[in-house]
């Protein structure tokens, strides 16, 4: 998002590479001068080239230094807020109990924990008609209608005992802070390259009597003592 940059570092070799894979085209510099100039042009400068190249082969040479500005919306204003305190607990998603959706709640601020959660939401389909994140009408997404008061919801979340709802109404701050996110995400939506399926747990099962033990928890021939 040029509009909103992360910081960016592209070294010397990649452009190198740039010049040597892709000199012949009219957007690189004819000159050496010039080309020489590229070593100390703006890293931002370089990607925006490498873009309207289509150096797919030398994106992955790009270093992103800063979080991109959608997923420090979705770390501020989603995960470190409703998600991790409503959604992820132990008692709902966070826990054995809590359906096909299951979300990491250790460590909540890691990276790692962070993104993988958002993984799980992207892929996870809990209605092939309704996807968690919809990115063509944010305020459809499950995770929203999910998260609002039943009479509230367009989609009520299915009734669990002990459930409460993240929001209030749909007008509610965190409802558009989370839409903001949702608008702010990269559009058409890419396949990350992670090779990763969201996680899902069988409901607790009552551990069975102990060896030697009765379903009623009497052991045998005890009266007989």
């Amino acid at each position: 998002d040029f509009q909103r940059p992360p910081k960016v570092m592209v070294s010397r070799e990649t452009i190198r590479r740039l010049i040597d894979r892709y000199g012949t085209n009219k957007l690189i510099p004819a000159s050496q001068t010039e080309r020489d100039r590229m070593y100390k042009a703006d890293p931002l400068a370089m990607v925006r080239l490498m873009f309207e190249l289509r150096a797919r082969d030398l994106y992955p040479e790009i270093q992103v230094l800063t979080e991109p500005y959608a997923l420090n919306l979705f770390r501020q204003r989603v995960h470190d807020t409703f998600l991790i305190h409503n959604c992820a607990t132990s008692r709902c998603h966070g826990g054995p109990d809590g359906g096909r959706l299951f979300l990491h709640q250790r460590n909540a601020r890691d990276a790692r924990v962070r993104y993988t959660n958002l993984l799980i939401l992207e892929r996870l389909e809990l209605d092939p008609q309704r996807p968690l994140i919809d990115y063509q009408a944010p305020l459809d997404s499950l995770l929203i209608q999910y998260g609002l008061p039943p009479e509230e919801a367009r989609t009520p979340h299915p009734p669990v005992r002990g459930w409460k709802p993240a929001f209030r109404r749909p007008d509610d701050r965190m409802v558009r802070y989370t839409v903001q996110w949702i608008r702010a995400m990269f559009q058409p939506r890419p396949d990350y390259p992670v090779d990763y399926e969201p996680p899902m747990l069988e409901p607790a099962q009552p551990p069975g009597p102990a060896e030697g033990e009765e379903e009623d928890g009497e052991t045998p021939g005890r009266a007989d003592r």
